[in-house]
Order: structure tokens, then sequence, then C-alpha cells
């Protein structure tokens, strides 16, 4: 039937029997031996990476670096990644991490993009769990990693102000997470330290629809009292609509208004040119720290540090305007006003990078 011979089969049996994956009884019969069943046992053991939908629409992916972080520290682990539909957020990651815990795959969850309603039933499924992002209030205790934001929003104004700007704009991001308040609390600690009044920035919350952002661009930059210096929450899709809608209106970057951004991962070649602030540490880099940090979840002990929070610094900072002056106590004004922030960001481990 095979195109072997009885011979030939009685041999691959004798030998599937001498290694004790079947088990032959006389006048009864063979069966499966217990080092094949310990096989039929094994499982797929899986860490899902769960990334909402306007996060990836806004940005790069960090599929790619992620992986490599994940994959060298948590071997023969598969790893997932499910981007999170936006219209039922936590059914979403409700049926899929009932669905591994049920068919015990659930090795861990990396949450880089989700509700504060998936964290906290992330957080009451005690699995080994790490956010990217800034935890809110009442989840600090749960391992972390994230850029100093409030760092961020300090560095990008306070460029703008030497720059001579005193209209500015913060193009914030919707969900109003904890690091995008203590992102707009830099904005407002270095226009402090400038001598800049709060009322000079105009905010404009981003919505999910990119379309409806373009139009509220355009009306922001319509006007003759339109702000100078755009401070945008995110790189991406985003920046690039800024850009096009400048371009659109017939407005000059470095000469009628400047532009800076917050990258978060890679940078998109046609966008390097313009000022940035993003993590000293390389993609690669925050993504092995990651999967070192799960990995030691997964073995049933807590990182030495349960909260890293990156050093940012500025990249493509072209020349402040002419007559523009250095204050030399803006650093230490900025370290006066993190150590008394409220919001607690500030109180995770520092993480250095390659600069």
């Amino acid at each position: 039937m095979f195109g072997v011979s009885p011979a030939q089969a009685d041999q691959a049996i004798r030998l599937l029997v001498e290694a004790q994956k079947l088990i032959r009884e006389d006048r009864i019969g063979t069966f499966v031996g217990h080092k094949l069943k310990t096989s039929a046992d094994a499982r797929v053991r899986t860490l899902y990476v769960l990334l909402g939908e306007t996060h990836v629409s806004r940005q790069s992916s960090p599929m790619k670096w992620l992986t490599e972080g994940l994959h060298e520290h948590n071997r023969g682990v598969n790893i997932q990644f499910c981007f999170i539909p936006r219209y039922d957020e936590l059914g979403y990651v409700r049926e899929l991490i009932e669905a591994a815990q049920d068919n015990k795959q659930l090795e861990g969850v990396i949450a880089v993009s989700c509700s504060r309603a998936v964290r906290q039933y992330l957080v009451e499924q005690h699995v080994p769990l790490v956010f990217v992002g800034t935890p809110d209030l009442d989840q600090q205790h749960i391992p972390s990693i994230d850029e100093d934001q409030f760092r961020a929003g300090y560095i990008l104004t306070t460029w703008l102000v030497k720059r001579g700007h005193r209209a500015l704009a913060l193009l914030a991001s919707g969900e109003g997470r904890p690091g995008d308040h203590d992102f707009h609390d830099g904005v407002l600690e270095a226009m402090a330290v400038a001598g800049v009044p709060a009322n000079a920035l105009q905010i404009r919350t981003m919505p999910d629809d990119l379309s409806l952002f373009k139009l509220m661009c355009q009306t922001l930059l319509s006007d003759d009292g339109r702000p100078t210096g755009l401070i945008c929450r995110r790189g991406g899709q985003v920046m690039q609509i800024i850009l096009d809608v400048l371009h659109d209106k017939h407005l000059e970057v470095m000469k009628d208004v400047d532009v800076v951004f917050h990258a978060l991962g890679e940078v998109p070649l046609e966008h390097r040119s313009y000022p940035y602030v993003q993590a000293k540490m390389m993609p690669e880099q925050i993504g092995d720290l990651i999967g070192q940090m799960i990995n030691t979840l997964r073995k049933g002990q807590q990182p030495e540090k349960a909260r890293l929070e990156l050093q940012v610094e500025l990249h493509n900072a072209y020349p402040a305007s002419e007559g523009a002056k250095e204050d030399d106590n803006q650093e230490a004004a900025m370290r006066r006003s993190v150590n008394r922030h409220p919001s607690g960001s500030h109180t995770g481990h520092k993480a250095e990078g390659n600069a």
C-alpha cells in the first residue's frame, strides 16, 4: 500500500519500538509510546504585541526592531502582532487573550498603543505584561518603557523660541494619555522659562480621521494671526500632511514658519531635514530592552527597574535666528521643573543611549 515490503515495515516498527515511540503488546497490538505522546502535547507559545490602528496610521510601525529584540531574548516563542480595531478595542483584545489562555498559548503581552480600558483589562489578567508608553498613575507598578515626554516637549519648544517664534501651535494627539500630558507640560515650561505667555500657544487635537486633520491645519494656517512655530506630537503621515498644507499655502519652512516634531521609531527619509526629537537609543536597542523585560517576567521575576525612561535629543536643528540669546539658566530651570512635576512620570529609571 505504501510501496514498502512487509519486511521493511516490520523493521521500521521495531526501530520505533526501540525508540519508545511505539509500544508492542503481545496478542494485543501496537500503541503510541510515551515519547511520541510528549510531542503531541507540545504547544505554540506566543507573545502578543498589541498596536492600535491610530498608532499604525500616524507613524512608522515598530515591527522590525521590536521583533528582533523579542526574538533575541525569547527563543522558541512565536511573536504575533495584532492591530486593534478602533471601534471595539476592548472586545477584540478580550476575545484574543481569552482564546490564547484557553489554548495555553499566552506567554505575555507587549501593549504598544492601547486605550485605558484595554490596559486595565490586561493588568487584571495577571499575565507577563510590558507597556510601551507612559503608564497611568494607578499602573505605575507595571513594567514600562517610554521616552522622556516632558523633556521632548521642552526641547522642541525651546528651539522654536530661540528661533524668535512667539506664536506657537501644538498639534497634539487625541488620546489624552499621561505621556501627552507630560509633553504638553514640557512645552508650557519652556515657554515660561523664556518669558513667552501661555496664550501664545494654540492647541489643536488631532482627530482619528486624517482628512479632518488636514482641514484643521488648513484652517489654522489661513489667517494673518497664524502661528509661525508648529510643534507636531507625531511624525510620519501627520508630519507629511502639515508639509503638504504649507506647500499649498505657499508658506516656506525656515522663512515663514518652522515645523518640529517628535519622532517615534524610524524617521522617513523625506522628513530627516526637519528638526525633531528622538530617543538617544537606537530603535534596535529599545527593542532589545523590551525583549529582556518580557523574558524576565516570563520567568516569574520582576525587572530590576519597573519603569525605564529614555533620554531624548534634538536632531537637525539649523541655526537659531540672528540676535537670539542663550539663557544659561534655562537648563537649571528645567531641572527644577522636573523635580516638582506632579504627574509622577519622572520617577522612572533613566536609560541612556548612544548619542
